[in-house]
């Protein structure tokens, strides 16, 4: 297993304003201007979690890059005891400082109180709190802290107020109302601005009437961390199962809001068609969604044809996607997908939904988006099989598309300019 913090320092967390990143006193930054606190639920490496824990880090390292000091509050929900983190010390991480605080029950709420007590003590020294997700506790405790201290802050909501999402059942859609109207609505409010990753997130947000201006700021990803990509034999290799075999490739968690169980009819029709693809669903398990896939899978008569890999990261995760002659994401509803974006890093051609929120994908010939339909991802798929060549061409378009819109500096330029903002207008709103 890849160590999770590798070259790190630790110690720690401090109740004073950040200093210097630990251990980087012999690294060339540009000048820190704006000290900032991120405060999330998961950081890598929970990997199970999905997009953020890899978006969310990229992010905050890019920042430190162009001259933010980033400091990270975050829980162990997630981490494996093999990982090797140690609850309530701080890491640094690439000028990222990094604290795990424990968590408690319930587990998707993610409440610390160790985390709590070290914002009430630490706050002060920040000039600015970026918060991650909703309905979680972390965010509720940072805003106690914000209002009490006087700090500005902004929320990333990362798709979790999708009409999709919050309808999602009958007690989870009542519950979701009530915590929106008891708790989220004051978090939401009170911040300088919320973030939407795509424009038809911004649309979602305002529907819902919160009252602060929201700015568009898409995840970005480090190309670096997806080169290079190693030989298909790796894949052949470490799946026999797929060895001289062209394959789809779905990667996320394994659930409902996913649309595997579209993807899964869709792909019989494949391969009725092309009998030599195969099926590769890798994540991680949610909620035992996965038994409910593996059932569907042998009904349809495709088990000899789809594998399930599990959670897959570090080298085995980009053999797996660099090397798949299509990705597909049938989602119901994301943010800006992170496994999309490094499909498109990795010149595969795409197949996705319209709930993806990426139509840059279709407009630009990187990939194929469609409605979440048995029909529309049938036809998709077959089309692409067929495409040869061609997918080739369409790989180049997206690695291109992904440079010019999704790389992570540009997300961090942005992510700047918007905090310099908020501090611009808070200093001109006092007296004097």
């Amino acid at each position: 297993m890849l160590p999770p913090v590798a070259g790190t320092t630790r110690s720690r967390p401090g109740v004073a304003a950040p200093g210097p990143a630990p251990g980087t006193h012999h690294q060339r930054r540009r000048p820190v201007f704006l000290r900032t606190l991120r405060v999330t639920p998961y950081f890598e490496p929970a990997w199970c979690w999905g997009g953020p824990a890899v978006s969310i880090p990229t992010a905050c390292r890019a920042l430190v890059r162009a001259g933010t000091s980033v400091t990270v509050f975050t829980t162990t929900a997630g981490l494996a005891p093999e990982q090797g983190i140690d609850p309530e010390r701080e890491y640094d991480l690439d000028g990222v400082k990094v604290c795990y605080f424990p968590h408690r029950w319930p587990l998707r709420y993610f409440r610390s109180p160790a985390l709590t007590r070290a914002l009430s003590a630490c706050a002060a020294g920040f000039d600015l709190m970026h918060l991650h997700g909703v309905f979680c506790h972390t965010n509720l405790a940072a805003w106690r802290v914000a209002k009490r201290s006087h700090i500005p802050y902004v929320v990333t909501v990362h798709g979790v107020l999708d009409p999709v999402v919050l309808g999602q059942g009958l007690v989870k859609r009542h519950k979701k109302a009530a915590y929106i109207a008891l708790i989220e609505r004051r978090v939401i409010n009170g911040a300088s601005r919320i973030i939407a990753l795509s424009e038809a997130e911004r649309t979602q947000i305002q529907g819902l009437g919160f009252r602060p201006a929201v700015a568009v700021i898409p995840n970005g990803l480090e190309p670096s961390k997806l080169a290079p990509v190693p030989e298909r034999a790796r894949v052949d290799a470490h799946w026999p199962a797929l060895a001289g075999r062209p394959y789809v490739l779905h990667l996320g968690r394994l659930h409902p809001k996913k649309g595997i169980p579209l993807l899964i009819e869709a792909f019989g029709t494949l391969v009725r068609q092309e009998p030599e693809w195969r099926l590769v669903l890798a994540g991680p398990d949610e909620n035992g969604h996965q038994r409910e896939l593996e059932a569907q899978v042998q009904r349809a008569g495709l088990g000899p044809v789809t594998l399930f890999p599990g959670l897959v990261s570090g080298e085995p995760k980009l053999a797996l996607l660099g090397n798949a002659d299509v990705f597909c994401l049938a989602s119901h509803s994301e943010g800006v997908p992170t496994a999309v974006l490094e499909a498109l890093f990795c010149r595969r051609p795409v197949l996705i939904a319209e709930g993806c929120y990426l139509p840059q994908v279709g407009q630009q010939g990187a990939g194929l988006v469609v409605p979440a339909s048995v029909e529309a991802l049938a036809e998709g798929l077959v089309n692409l099989a067929r495409a040869g060549e061609a997918r080739r061409d369409m790989g180049e378009r997206a690695r291109a598309l992904a440079q010019r819109e999704f790389g992570v500096d540009t997300h961090a330029q942005r992510t700047q300019r918007l905090y310099a903002e908020i501090l611009d207008e808070r200093r001109a709103s006092r007296p004097g």
